[in-house]
């Protein structure tokens, strides 16, 4: 299975799991639901908190200077711009899931891939560290084989990433989510354990 098609079932899983979620939380009284907002208003200050006072060990850095003989590609939408050793393919789809549909786009070239999907707006209430977690259990979960390595929170430019490590036979994959809006990104460089990795592709991601 390719990992553009892990990516678009575990979103589809995804979209079902926050759903249902989202569905049974707006069935609670309106006292309920208060409540329920004011302890994650209060949660997310205290792990905001907790969260700056954490080393930042692999911590991206935004700026950065075009590797040789790369191109900087910049989105259709212009909503992002990465650099690539030469110009992407893009593939772009639909994910339908419980009467929602999400648009899907992935551009790849060589070993380097940026994936997207769009997701309701609403979701954004649980959080960007509580959906960068829940969406990167799924993606390994999907993906039959898989075994995360590692995984440990930083930052790109003034956005929160999950950078994360997996292991798939043959294969090691390097990467990070991060959440942009309602906007979920998966940046991902796959390649065999002794080939070398320009790195420096995930750090030259910026988005608006």
């Amino acid at each position: 299975m390719k990992d553009k098609d892990i990516f678009v079932i575990a979103c589809k899983s995804y979209i079902v799991y926050n759903f249902d979620n989202f569905m049974a939380k707006i069935k609670r009284s309106f006292w309920k639901i208060a409540l329920c907002g004011l302890a994650l208003v209060i949660g997310s200050a205290t792990a905001l908190w907790l969260y700056q006072r954490e080393p930042q060990t692999m911590e991206m850095v935004a700026e950065h200077v075009t590797t040789e003989g790369w191109i900087r590609f910049l989105s259709p939408d212009q909503a992002f711009g990465v650099d690539f050793p030469k110009t992407p393919e893009e593939t772009s789809r639909d994910l339908s899931a419980r009467g929602i549909t999400l648009p899907f786009r992935e551009y790849k070239s060589d070993i380097y891939s940026v994936s997207h999907v769009d997701l309701p707006k609403r979701w954004g209430l649980l959080g960007t560290k509580s959906l960068l977690k829940s969406a990167l259990n799924v993606l390994v979960e999907h993906d039959t084989g898989a075994e995360l390595v590692s995984k440990e929170f930083a930052t790109l430019g003034k956005h929160t990433t999950l950078n994360f490590e997996m292991k798939k036979e043959d294969k090691q994959i390097k990467g990070c989510l991060l959440l942009i809006g309602s906007r979920l990104y998966r940046l991902a460089v796959t390649s065999s354990p002794e080939a070398e990795m320009n790195l420096q592709f995930l750090s030259s991601f910026q988005a608006k």
